[in-house]
């Protein structure tokens, strides 16, 4: 490794620290707001369809308000005004966690469900990369595709039927998913 590619690492890695504080300085000051307008209140209750935090510059950083399902929705934007993140609910009432890169290509989202749970990363072509999930729990999975294709590369699964034999060794399986079949019933298929 060169001093240049050093030199690269350690540029991208400032660029994402100064990220991360500019996003914690805008919670904050939301947070800050959100206070400030409790205390200037007591006893009242504040309501509206959306708040917006804006920068010095008036540039729009978040918006707490309902989205276009009628749910409650926080969405963060980064300094060119992309919009980055949203911790909101589906329509059906899951609640969920999308985040995307400043070219607003999907790159994580968690949902939550009674029963259920996942979390899914994707590429930056989009494609999803690796997924960690649970099922009522009675499964557990954890899979990496190929970004390049989104064929399933690795799968790692915990069932309650292994659970209950204690001399099983729960599977790792090493193989492709086949084109055009859903994810889930790839994963539970035993080619």
């Amino acid at each position: 490794m060169t001093i240049e590619d050093l030199s690269a690492r350690l540029e991208k890695v400032e660029r994402a620290n100064r990220s991360m504080k500019r996003w914690g300085g805008g919670l904050l000051t939301l947070l800050v707001a959100g206070v400030a307008m409790a205390a200037s209140f007591p006893g009242e209750t504040v309501t509206a369809k959306r708040f917006e935090v804006r920068d010095d510059a008036n540039n729009l950083r978040a918006v707490l308000g309902l989205g276009s399902n009628g749910t409650g929705n926080l969405w963060l934007y980064d300094n060119s005004g992309n919009l980055v993140s949203q911790l909101g609910t589906t329509s059906s009432g899951t609640p969920g966690l999308w985040m995307t890169d400043s070219s607003g290509v999907e790159r994580l989202r968690l949902l939550v469900t009674a029963s259920n749970s996942s979390l899914r990363l994707f590429s930056s072509n989009g494609e999803q990369a690796a997924y960690l999930a649970t099922q009522g729990g009675a499964y557990s999975g954890l899979g990496l595709l190929d970004p390049q294709d989104g064929s399933l590369r690795l799968h790692a699964e915990v069932t309650t039927e292994f659970l209950a034999k204690p001399t099983h060794t729960p599977p790792v399986l090493l193989r492709k998913k086949p084109k055009g079949e859903g994810l889930l019933s790839a994963l539970r298929s035993d080619e």
